[in-house]
């Protein structure tokens, strides 16, 4: 019973106040590709649910898609910078050291970015890889933007399109 009212009183709000929202999705999509904190945030269950609150009606639906791909951009674009920086020390730091980066291409490429933002636990270990291996950050951008460009429907249209009771 305090869940649900809870929730009413959330998407209350939500609704009243839409640009918190809109800073969610963008912190949200944007914590998922941060190293450490990517494993830590669970952004895509909160983008899932502001999804649903779209198809509910109770969100505008691009101001949030918008945000969610420029926030998913702006993580990967940060991982990549870090690494990029950092790239000579980088990898003998917590969580990339002891060998635990083996199964990750030594010099990941525009494929490994597009498959990495779908895939949990390495989403936010290439992009750093791809600054430390010397990827060319404008190939690099290419790649994120295009991931991100797919990834941020992929996410928030089946949820809302589901939510809003359409008919197969």
């Amino acid at each position: 019973m305090w869940l649900t009212e809870m929730m009413a009183s959330l998407t209350t709000y939500l609704e009243q106040h839409q640009w918190v929202a809109v800073i969610a999705a963008f912190m949200l999509a944007a914590s998922e590709s941060i190293i450490v904190i990517g494993a830590l945030v669970p952004g895509t269950a909160l983008l899932v649910a502001l999804g649903a609150a779209i198809g509910l009606g109770h969100l505008a639906l691009w101001p949030i898609l918008i945000a969610t791909t420029l926030g998913a951009i702006a993580g990967d674009g940060l991982s990549f910078w870090v690494g990029h920086h950092w790239r000579d020390g980088i990898t003998t730091a917590w969580p990339l050291r002891g060998g635990q980066t083996s199964s990750i291409p030594a010099t990941p490429g525009g494929k490994s970015i597009l498959i990495a933002r779908f895939t949990p636990g390495v989403r936010a270990v290439i992009p750093v890889m791809a600054g430390v291996s010397g990827m060319a950050p404008v190939r690099f951008l290419a790649a994120n933007i295009t991931s991100a460009i797919i990834w941020a429907p992929a996410h928030i249209l089946p949820v809302q399109w589901l939510a809003s009771g359409s008919a197969w």
